[in-house]
């Protein structure tokens, strides 16, 4: 699914937790990950800036094998409303745990977005990359691979 139909997906979500199969993981995306951590499972959250959309989103995952598990986890809480192959649809059961707005807001905004950090190059740093490579313990290929990998940090690819 394309991050544009999961944004619409997710706008005004107040009591579904969508759970997206991306791969050999399930996905949840900013309400859907709000739900799923504070009521089923704690799960590492990255937020992420989306160019194609201009603004950041939430997202956690868990590997296809733990599914079984996740799910039973749910009872009492969700329900299951809907179940494809790579969309699942739980339902809060309780109206009074519905998400207020100001609340995910806020959880939203305390949550740090990755930026991409560049490497900081320095002469040091290519003596010491240079020195810790074997080239008399490696193949042809490798101190090729090794070379690209020099030029490309130089003209800042790296």
């Amino acid at each position: 699914m394309k991050i544009k139909e999961i944004i619409l997906l997710e706008e005004g979500n107040k009591s579904q937790v969508f759970l997206l199969k991306e791969g050999m993981f399930w996905r949840v995306y900013n309400q859907s990950a709000f739900l799923f951590t504070k009521y089923v499972k704690a799960l590492k959250l990255t937020k992420k800036f989306y160019k194609v959309v201009d603004r950041e989103m939430l997202y956690g995952g868990f590997p296809d094998t733990a599914l079984t598990k996740v799910l039973h986890g749910t009872d009492g809480v969700f329900t299951v409303l809907e179940q494809q192959e790579k969309l699942i649809k739980l339902v809060l059961i309780d109206e009074q745990k519905y998400i207020k707005e100001a609340v995910f807001i806020e959880w939203f905004s305390e949550l740090k977005c990755q930026v991409p950090q560049k490497k900081q190059l320095t002469c040091e740093a290519l003596v010491r990359d240079i020195q810790a490579f074997s080239i008399l313990e490696s193949t042809p290929i490798e101190s090729q691979l090794f070379l690209v990998q020099l030029q490309k940090q130089v003209h800042g690819f790296i």
